[in-house]
C-alpha cells in the first residue's frame, strides 16, 4: 500500500519539500512545485489519508474562514524519506556497476 502512494506522481517531491522546510502551507508547496491546484490537492489528500503528512488548518478569528492549510511530515512520512534516500543510494550503486 505505501509503495503505491510513494510512487505516485509528485508524492516524492512533496515529501522531500516538507522534509527540507518542515511545515508549509498549500500555497508555498504549489509555488515551489509549480503544479495545478487540483493535482496538488489530490495528492496531498492521499498522503494525509495514508498517514504520511498531517494537516493543520489556520482559520481567521473574525468570520471562521479557512485562511491556510499547513502540512508537515508524520513519523510515517519520515520513514518514506528514508525509503527515498535508500532508493537514491541504490541508483547510485547501480550506475557504478
Amino acid at each position: 500500500m505505501f509503495l503505491k502512494i510513494l510512487s505516485k506522481s509528485n508524492a516524492k517531491e512533496i515529501l522531500m519539500l516538507l522534509n527540507e522546510f518542515g511545515e508549509l502551507y498549500f500555497g508555498q508547496i504549489q509555488k515551489e512545485l509549480d503544479k495545478p491546484k487540483s493535482n496538488l490537492s489530490r495528492i496531498l489528500s492521499e498522503l494525509q489519508e495514508n498517514g504520511l503528512v498531517s494537516k493543520r488548518t489556520e482559520e481567521s478569528d473574525e468570520d471562521g474562514r479557512i485562511l491556510k492549510n499547513y502540512y508537515t511530515l508524520t513519523k510515517l512520512g519520515d520513514i518514506a524519506i528514508e525509503i527515498y534516500n535508500y532508493e537514491n543510494k541504490m541508483e547510485e550503486m547501480s550506475e557504478k556497476t
